[in-house]
């Protein structure tokens, strides 16, 4: 999954930066996860760009009072380590202070998703908010 590693380069050089907004490379898998983000208010906006047969994604990031909503962004299973969560570790170690996002059987959802399914998966990424 080289995108994802790209997309949280990108997110953590924006964030410490202060950018207004990112580029990331287009890929379906990057595109569930930012909308992901975007539903769940952590981002402000985003869209797509295609420039010289190349397609781009625009994250905007969200700020308040000058400080990112997203503090930091990290990867938790990593190609040689695949980390599972089952829903009751889920649902044991649900945290306000972080989010996660996770790969199921019904596709990529946040932590809040997988508790009201009941389902558990692969943890992809943890955000600290």
């Amino acid at each position: 999954m080289p995108n994802l590693n790209n997309l949280i380069i990108n997110f953590q050089n924006g964030i410490n930066l202060k950018k207004r907004f990112i580029i990331i490379p287009h890929s379906i898998f990057c595109m569930r996860i930012i909308n992901l983000l975007y539903k769940e208010n952590l981002i402000s906006s985003f869209f797509y760009k295609k420039v010289n047969n190349r397609k781009y994604l625009i994250v905007f990031l969200k700020y308040v009072d000058g400080c990112s909503i997203i503090k930091k962004i990290e990867r938790i299973s990593k190609p040689g380590k695949n980390i599972y969560l089952s829903y009751n570790t889920l649902n044991k170690n649900y945290s306000h202070n972080s989010f996660f996002i996770l790969s199921t059987s019904l596709g990529i959802l946040s932590i809040l998703d997988t508790l009201t399914k009941y389902v558990g998966g692969e943890a992809l990424l943890r955000i600290d908010i």
